[in-house]
């Protein structure tokens, strides 16, 4: 299916005077930090890199635009945001010449949007913008470009929706969308539904020999790295979990489980403490996203996460918090 082409981009000029008026701007609005982070996390990639280009260094910037240098934030601080920020925010990017695209907006945007204003399609509304106009949106498939390409993937040999099938999912959402089902797509387009959307299934056997095959070429492979292949998700899928399906499989012997003992109370308060004098972010979130299994020895050994923090002198740091923190970052300029 061909596309329109996409619109041109339009690129800002920019010099040194023009960045060093875009970064007093930026920096009286108050709401990003002049950092080189930070200005690309707020969507102005475009202004750092002319930085780099025109002025070589974010220090030497802030240093013509008389703009002091921040101050290093702390593990803990929290981004606030409100209704009025977020709407701020989307005109600050309109008045930069930046998309106001929901893909092209920063994630952190986008989750206060939905937060404050309840969706990022209200959010643009309520800063004025038209949202059907900023959108993103793809090409409506036509009714012959559909049935061009049902015909043109029955060809192949593959048969099925999906992956591995002809059917591929932006064709077969187009398809249910104009004909209702695919198998009137496919009548419509004069070819045998029948014979095109069987699905391929592996008897029991054929999936012991292909287990017992992977297990020769792969004899080192883990549990974990099994969940991840291809073979293995067909397993878990049909049997509900891995253990299970090599159980009725009668595989007992493969693959390697790998098992790593929770550490010790001391041990857990060792790597609590490591982990601070890194600078990293201690909250509950913070940690089970990095390191779930010391989160989970941290619970273990100590009840709740309260605890824990303040077996290491940290009792300020409780509970699950309810932003999640900004974290501090060694490139920051």
């Amino acid at each position: 299916m061909s596309t329109p082409p996409a619109q041109r981009k339009r690129y800002r000029r920019w010099s040194v005077q023009a960045i060093i008026e875009e970064l007093q701007r930026i920096d009286r609005a108050g709401r990003v930090r002049i950092t080189s982070n930070a200005l690309v996390a707020a969507g102005h990639t475009g202004l750092a890199s002319a930085i780099h280009k025109y002025i070589g260094s974010f220090a030497r910037a802030r240093q013509l635009a008389r703009i002091p240098a921040p101050g290093r934030l702390s593990p803990y601080t929290i981004e606030r945001w409100d209704e009025d920020r977020v709407i701020g925010e989307i005109r600050d990017r309109n008045r930069g010449g930046l998309s106001l695209a929901p893909s092209k907006l920063p994630s952190k945007l986008r989750r206060a949007a939905c937060t404050y204003c309840g969706s990022v399609k209200n959010a643009i509304e309520m800063a004025g913008f038209d949202y059907a106009k900023v959108r993103i949106s793809s090409p409506a498939w036509s009714r012959e470009q559909i049935l061009a390409a049902l015909r043109k993937g029955a060809k192949s040999k593959r048969a099925g929706i999906g992956d591995d099938g002809f059917v591929t999912a932006p064709v077969a959402l187009a398809a249910r969308r104009e004909f209702g089902s695919i198998r009137k797509a496919l009548i419509a387009a004069d070819l045998d539904p029948e014979r095109l959307l069987r699905r391929s299934h592996r008897s029991r056997r054929e999936l012991v020999e292909l287990v017992r095959e992977l297990a020769e070429k792969q004899p080192t492979m883990t549990l974990r790295e099994l969940h991840s292949h291809k073979l293995g998700m067909i397993i878990a899928r049909r049997y509900g979990t891995m253990s299970k399906g090599l159980e009725r499989l009668g595989v007992d012997d493969w693959p390697i489980r790998v098992l790593f003992p929770a550490p010790s109370k001391e041990e857990v308060i060792v790597q609590l403490r490591q982990r601070h004098r890194r600078g990293a972010a201690m909250t509950h979130e913070a940690v089970c996203r990095d390191d779930g299994r010391l989160l989970h020895a941290g619970l273990k050994h100590f009840g709740t996460w309260r605890n824990a923090m303040q077996a290491i002198g940290l009792g300020a740091l409780v509970g699950r918090p309810s932003r999640r923190p900004t974290r501090p970052s060694s490139t920051d300029a």
